[in-house]
Protein backbone atom coordinates (compact mmCIF):
# COMPACT_ATOMS: atom_id res chain seq x y z
CA UNK A 1 0.00 0.00 0.00
CA UNK A 2 1.33 3.30 -0.74
CA UNK A 3 -0.70 6.32 1.14
CA UNK A 4 0.79 8.94 -0.75
CA UNK A 5 -0.88 12.33 0.14
CA UNK A 6 -2.26 14.79 -2.54
CA UNK A 7 -2.10 18.39 -2.73
CA UNK A 8 -5.93 18.85 -2.76
CA UNK A 9 -5.49 23.05 -3.39
CA UNK A 10 -3.52 22.49 -6.43
CA UNK A 11 -5.24 19.56 -7.99
CA UNK A 12 -7.79 20.91 -10.59
CA UNK A 13 -11.48 19.12 -10.80
CA UNK A 14 -9.81 16.88 -13.71
CA UNK A 15 -6.68 15.59 -12.28
CA UNK A 16 -8.42 14.34 -9.02
CA UNK A 17 -11.31 12.55 -11.10
CA UNK A 18 -8.01 10.73 -13.08
CA UNK A 19 -6.76 9.93 -9.87
CA UNK A 20 -10.41 8.64 -8.62
CA UNK A 21 -10.57 6.44 -11.83
CA UNK A 22 -6.59 4.97 -11.07
CA UNK A 23 -6.52 4.42 -7.55
CA UNK A 24 -8.64 3.99 -4.23
CA UNK A 25 -8.64 7.01 -2.04
CA UNK A 26 -9.04 7.73 1.34
CA UNK A 27 -11.03 10.69 1.38
CA UNK A 28 -11.94 13.41 4.16
CA UNK A 29 -14.34 16.48 3.10
CA UNK A 30 -17.51 18.81 4.84
CA UNK A 31 -20.92 17.42 4.06
CA UNK A 32 -23.58 20.25 2.76
CA UNK A 33 -24.71 19.90 7.16
CA UNK A 34 -21.47 21.70 8.49
CA UNK A 35 -20.39 18.21 9.74
CA UNK A 36 -17.07 15.79 8.56
CA UNK A 37 -16.98 12.87 6.50
CA UNK A 38 -14.27 10.30 6.06
CA UNK A 39 -15.11 7.91 2.67
CA UNK A 40 -13.38 5.17 1.03
CA UNK A 41 -13.71 6.04 -2.60
CA UNK A 42 -13.03 4.86 -6.39
CA UNK A 43 -14.08 5.89 -9.78
CA UNK A 44 -12.26 2.71 -11.24
CA UNK A 45 -14.90 -0.06 -11.85
CA UNK A 46 -12.95 -3.26 -10.23
CA UNK A 47 -15.46 -4.62 -8.40
CA UNK A 48 -18.58 -6.17 -9.94
CA UNK A 49 -21.06 -4.19 -8.00
CA UNK A 50 -19.82 -1.34 -9.76
CA UNK A 51 -19.80 -2.59 -13.02
CA UNK A 52 -23.20 -3.26 -12.73
CA UNK A 53 -24.69 0.19 -11.62
CA UNK A 54 -22.11 2.46 -13.43
CA UNK A 55 -24.80 2.28 -15.99
CA UNK A 56 -26.90 5.09 -12.98
CA UNK A 57 -23.39 6.99 -12.51
CA UNK A 58 -23.89 10.41 -13.16
CA UNK A 59 -21.09 13.01 -12.41
CA UNK A 60 -22.61 16.26 -13.94
CA UNK A 61 -21.25 19.45 -12.25
CA UNK A 62 -17.56 20.60 -12.16
CA UNK A 63 -17.81 21.02 -8.61
CA UNK A 64 -19.13 17.73 -7.43
CA UNK A 65 -17.17 14.74 -7.92
CA UNK A 66 -19.45 11.28 -7.66
CA UNK A 67 -17.58 8.21 -6.44
CA UNK A 68 -17.98 4.84 -5.69
CA UNK A 69 -18.16 4.01 -1.57
CA UNK A 70 -16.41 0.88 -1.02
CA UNK A 71 -17.47 0.64 2.63
CA UNK A 72 -21.43 1.94 1.63
CA UNK A 73 -21.11 0.00 -2.07
CA UNK A 74 -23.33 2.99 -3.20
CA UNK A 75 -22.26 6.56 -5.26
CA UNK A 76 -21.76 9.15 -3.00
CA UNK A 77 -21.05 12.64 -3.90
CA UNK A 78 -18.65 15.11 -2.36
CA UNK A 79 -18.19 19.03 -3.76
CA UNK A 80 -14.21 19.70 -4.52
CA UNK A 81 -14.34 22.56 -3.07
CA UNK A 82 -14.84 21.18 0.24
CA UNK A 83 -12.34 18.33 0.12
CA UNK A 84 -10.06 18.50 3.00
CA UNK A 85 -7.59 15.49 2.65
CA UNK A 86 -7.05 13.26 0.12
CA UNK A 87 -4.70 10.25 0.13
CA UNK A 88 -4.01 7.83 -2.51
CA UNK A 89 -3.87 4.12 -0.43
CA UNK A 90 -3.58 1.27 -3.78
CA UNK A 91 -3.13 2.19 -7.16
CA UNK A 92 -5.49 0.09 -9.48
CA UNK A 93 -2.48 -1.54 -11.13
CA UNK A 94 -1.84 -2.70 -7.41
CA UNK A 95 -5.35 -4.41 -7.07
CA UNK A 96 -5.41 -5.78 -10.78
CA UNK A 97 -2.06 -7.19 -9.91
CA UNK A 98 -3.45 -8.77 -6.57
CA UNK A 99 -0.66 -7.12 -4.69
Amino acid sequence: MMNKEVDILSATYAELVRLLENSICNIEFIKADGSQRKMTCTLNPFTEEMEVLADDYNNSTKESITVWDLEKKDWRSFRKDRLTKCTVTTSILEVASGA
